[in-house]
């Protein structure tokens, strides 16, 4: 029994066209910047919302900002420091 062949790589477009999303607030994002928004969440304003908007990019719960402001505590501290 022979192997069977490889499958072949799809090709890249260099230019891909990007996603459209629905931008809540646009009026307040200024207009060269729509092309770079890939997705919206709403956080709470809470003094907190920075890192809760990177928890919920990293796939994680809103509620789980404290894991991003630990990490970040660690990277400007030192590992070996904490």
């Amino acid at each position: 029994m022979s192997p069977t062949p490889p499958k072949p790589i799809p090709k890249i477009r260099k230019n891909p066209t990007p996603a459209k999303v629905n931008i809540p607030h646009k009026d307040q994002i200024p207009i060269w910047m729509h092309d770079f928004i890939e997705k919206v969440r709403d956080v709470p304003g809470d003094g907190h919302c920075g890192f809760r908007a990177v928890a919920v990019l990293r796939n994680l719960s809103v509620d789980d900002h404290q894991i991003v402001k630990y990490n970040l505590y660690k990277e400007l501290v030192g590992v070996e420091n904490v």
